[in-house]
């Protein structure tokens, strides 16, 4: 991103080249962590496919519309912590709970290791992820990673009409890749570091994994990538 941000008043198609890169990179880690992990049906996700990459962080999006809505809404104001005095250093979260009027902290050990649950039924964020594509002016979750990735391909490879070129702002794309990156960061260092199984992760993944399908982007798909020019 560094690279990208010092490319981005001269050179706005290699910088946009390297942001997306960066993205996908970024994804490629998380998905690496879980297969590595062993966590139940991650082998489904493909490393190589641009549309499961790319639909990574609408889906992180869903998660966390939903957990901001539900635990501030609800005062339990969840904050993500790591005391560096500890070895080996591990990530926890806290969750205020109020009783009888005191603020008490439980804590996630680690920091991923709980359910969320809707009507008392494992929630998939399809809801939320219904409202992403709805505010990003799309039919569903499928139209508009299809949306993203063919926006990619637009920016990375020529045509019979020539060489890409970007003639917009840069910064907006940017900004959101470099978002994208930290995002999945801070996702693959809550799981990477831990050998236990942790529930949230594995009702993520399944919830992915479910979402896949409709975003054409499972390996038995003859159109599991978007190649070519738009």
């Amino acid at each position: 991103m560094k690279k990208a941000w010092d490319l981005s008043s001269n050179d706005k198609e290699m910088a946009a080249f390297r942001a997306i890169t960066g993205e996908e990179e970024s994804a490629t880690a998380v998905f690496h962590s879980v297969m590595r992990k062993k966590y139940k049906d991650a082998s489904k996700l493909d490393v190589t496919s641009h549309i499961h990459k790319t639909a990574l962080h609408p889906f992180l999006l869903g998660v966390g519309k939903l957990l901001g809505e539900t635990y501030v809404k609800g005062g339990y104001n969840p904050t993500l912590e790591c005391n560096e005095n500890e070895n080996p250093r591990r990530f926890k979260t806290r969750i205020t709970v109020k009783k009888d009027g005191h603020e008490k902290w439980a804590y996630s050990i680690p920091p991923l290791h709980f359910t969320v649950s809707v009507n008392d039924e494992v929630h998939d964020f399809s809801p939320e992820l219904n409202e992403i594509s709805s505010e990003k002016n799309a039919k569903n979750i499928s139209r508009y990673v299809t949306k993203l990735a063919k926006r990619r391909n637009q920016i990375l490879y020529a045509t019979p009409e020539g060489m890409p070129s970007i003639a917009s702002e840069i910064d907006p794309l940017l900004i959101y890749r470099e978002s994208a990156i930290y995002t999945n960061l801070l996702v693959y260092l809550m799981i990477d570091p831990y050998k236990e199984h942790q529930n949230f992760v594995q009702q993520c993944l399944d919830a992915f994994i479910k979402m896949l399908p409709h975003v054409r982007g499972d390996r038995k798909s003859k159109h599991n990538r978007v190649t070519g020019g738009i």
